[in-house]
């Protein structure tokens, strides 16, 4: 129904797991597609059973956001796209074993918008950069990681890549 899989990563024994047409947050039900994305973790030493530690929306619900098109996770940080609006959310893991749920405002610590169409389709994570595709507009945004405080981070766009010439439609 929500398209629970539609995106997946896995970082040792975290994983989050995207599901773009999702119509409820939470308690609150959503007319059509906002998404979410569900984070599940597993305990101990060669443990096989994963456990859902909790669902996260997009700091605003917005019908037709997508929220959880892709998701990419490194070490303590993923990052959710939303390409309904435009939009690539980074949030933070907790370091207690209980994973609570992200702080700050609504969780995200940071947001990055585009007037490219699609934006928020793709994305790949690591340490410092991140990258978010837009195939429609046919273009990746390479961002890096310049500030990280409690609660907030901040990403500057460090490269555009466009598509090249032998590329095919839906770069990005």
């Amino acid at each position: 129904v929500g398209r629970f899989g539609a995106s997946a990563d896995i970082d040792g024994d975290v994983m989050v797991i995207g599901e773009p047409e999702a119509e409820l947050a939470f308690s609150e039900p959503c007319p059509s597609a906002c998404g979410g994305v569900w984070v599940f973790g597993r305990y101990g030493s060669g443990a096989v059973d994963w456990s859902t530690f909790y669902r996260v929306n997009a700091p605003v619900v917005t019908p037709d956001e997508q929220f959880g098109t892709a998701v990419a996770l490194s070490h303590d940080r993923f990052v959710v796209g939303a390409p309904g609006t435009g939009r690539a959310y980074v949030f933070n893991l907790t370091a207690n074993p209980t994973f609570s749920p992200p702080s700050g405002p609504a969780g995200a610590v940071a947001t990055l918008t585009s007037t490219d169409l699609g934006f928020g389709a793709t994305v790949a994570l690591d340490a410092f950069h991140l990258a978010v595709g837009a195939p429609t507009a046919g273009v990746v945004t390479v961002f890096r990681l310049v500030s990280s405080a409690p609660g907030l981070e901040t990403w500057t766009s460090e490269a555009s890549v466009a598509a090249p010439p032998s590329a095919g439609a839906g770069f990005g």
